[in-house]
């Protein structure tokens, strides 16, 4: 089975977004995931851009995360460029992508309702 993360804006993930995403795999395991996909060296980006999210540096904590990752591990960008991706998931013989975008803000419901229209065909 194969997950895709969403980000809502059209520069992709917030800094929140990506600290929680970081959090809940490392609380999973996923960090052997994500050296056996080539991301090893992306651990320390990772663990700097969560202390600087502690600290309350939220645009110092994005700018920490690499780009790689970002587009290894989630399914971020316009509406257009959300599906484009996601056809190429179904291209590389991936049948049924299945997509979990996240709530938040005032109305999460409204919010992932959204993103999961802005990505069907």
């Amino acid at each position: 089975m194969h997950r895709i993360g969403v980000g809502f804006s059209s520069s992709g993930l917030t800094p929140g977004e990506i600290a929680a995403c970081v959090r809940l795999a490392e609380e999973l395991g996923y960090e052997s995931a994500w050296m056996a996909e080539g991301h090893a060296g992306d651990q320390f980006a990772i663990l700097a851009a969560c202390a600087a999210w502690d600290r309350g540096d939220r645009e110092g904590a994005a700018r920490l995360v690499p780009d790689a990752l970002i587009d290894a591990v989630a399914l971020a960008g316009t509406p257009a460029e959300r599906r484009e991706k996601i056809e190429r998931y179904r291209a590389s013989g991936i049948a049924l992508p299945i997509v979990t975008p996240r709530g938040g803000g005032p109305d999460p419901k409204a919010r992932v309702v959204a993103a999961l229209r802005a990505c069907a065909p």
